[in-house]
């Protein structure tokens, strides 16, 4: 019996340890493809969050990140189908990452229905890691490939694409916040152009250009004439008093007549009742006038939301700045052939021993 279980130890050990370390030998020793690693690093500045506000430094100081949308896109972007379309369409990577240079266990589609474009969505995410450190928002890039010349070409693409990307939503975000703007410019623009027609039209057709003001000198003229009356009916009343038959009374009389006639005249000019009167036309004019200032007012605030709305959209931009660019590699770093070889010699031990005490228990319990 010692020398059946002495046997059974040892087939165990061979299943459970030997058998997969040397798989592992013979997969990592021979048979895994070299994969090469290129790395970046950028942050993506805000001038709108140049100045934080104390809750982010207190989310900075606890370790926390302060919420950017701006980062969180970007990160989205380099993992997304149009980043990868762009790359493939230029670069071949679905090619190069299903070529038969490639081991079997690493390459893309390696069953033919694996090779639909999802499964290459997800293959190519396994294969850029995009991260972003919490306490400085510098976000780092690595892209693997089966080759040198492809991971740097994809960490650089990668910028480019970003990069442009960035800029878009730059000019995106300025034309939201200026079309709008400029669009309600050009209504009170035009609601300013059709007040200032219509009360050009009154001024036309009234023959009037401001009834206040030529209010203002026809009664400054009827007080001219009342004091030119005045003194000519001072003038009859003396010359009635001392000279009854001087030649120049009628003169006097006729001429305070037509001052009398022109006072009324011009009297009812200004503030009568007649349809043509400056009074009947104030009215109207102050309505149009008043549609006018109106309409200028509209105008100035549109003017001025304009102007803050492009502002705004410069203190919105946003820019991707490079700190490290793409390293060449020159060696594979992946796979860890040593390290990946003892962890499965490790494991294998560990499997070795959890089978061994579940058959020394099974064993225990049967007698």
């Amino acid at each position: 019996m010692n020398a059946l279980a002495a046997l059974f130890r040892t087939r165990l050990f061979l299943m459970c340890t030997l058998l997969p370390t040397a798989l592992a030998i013979l997969y990592f020793g021979l048979i895994a493809s070299d994969v090469y690693v290129s790395e970046s690093t950028f942050i993506v500045h805000n001038q709108e969050q140049q100045g934080r506000s104390p809750f982010d430094a207190i989310l900075h100081g606890a370790g926390l990140p302060a919420t950017d949308e701006t980062s969180a896109v970007v990160q989205a972007f380099m993992t997304s189908r149009d980043a990868l379309q762009v790359l493939d369409n230029e670069l071949h990577i679905g090619a190069a990452f299903a070529s038969h240079s490639v081991d079997i266990f690493s390459r893309f589609a390696r069953v033919p229905w694996h090779s639909a474009s999802e499964y290459l969505l997800l293959y190519y995410r396994d294969k850029v890691n995009v991260t972003t450190d919490s306490s400085s928002s510098i976000i780092a890039l690595s892209t693997r490939a089966f080759s040198a010349a492809d991971a740097y070409a994809m960490d650089r693409r990668l910028l480019e694409l970003t990069e442009a990307r960035v800029n878009q939503l730059n000019e995106n975000a300025r034309l939201d916040l200026v079309h709008f703007a400029a669009a309600e410019v050009a209504d009170a623009q035009a609601q300013d152009d059709a007040a200032t027609a219509v009360l050009a039209r009154y001024r036309a057709e009234a023959s009037v250009m401001d009834p206040e003001k030529q209010s203002a000198l026809g009664l400054e003229l009827v007080s001219r004439l009342e004091d030119q009356l005045l003194a000519t009916r001072a003038a009859i009343a003396q010359l009635e008093k001392l000279a009854g038959d001087n030649p120049q009374l009628p003169v006097l009389r006729r001429q305070a007549v037509l001052l009398q006639q022109t006072i009324e005249v011009k009297t009812v000019d200004v503030a009568g009742g007649r349809s043509n009167s400056l009074s009947t036309k104030a009215q109207a004019y102050e309505r149009l006038s008043v549609q006018k200032a109106v309409a200028g007012t509209i105008l100035s605030g549109a003017i001025a939301a304009l102007e803050s709305a492009r502002n705004d959209s410069r203190r919105k931009l946003v820019y991707l700045e490079r700190i490290a660019q793409p390293s060449k590699p020159d060696v594979a770093m992946e796979p860890n052939r040593l390290r990946s070889v003892v962890a499965t010699f490790l494991l294998g031990l560990v499997l070795w021993g959890v089978a061994s005490l579940i058959v020394a228990a099974v064993k225990e319990h049967r007698h």
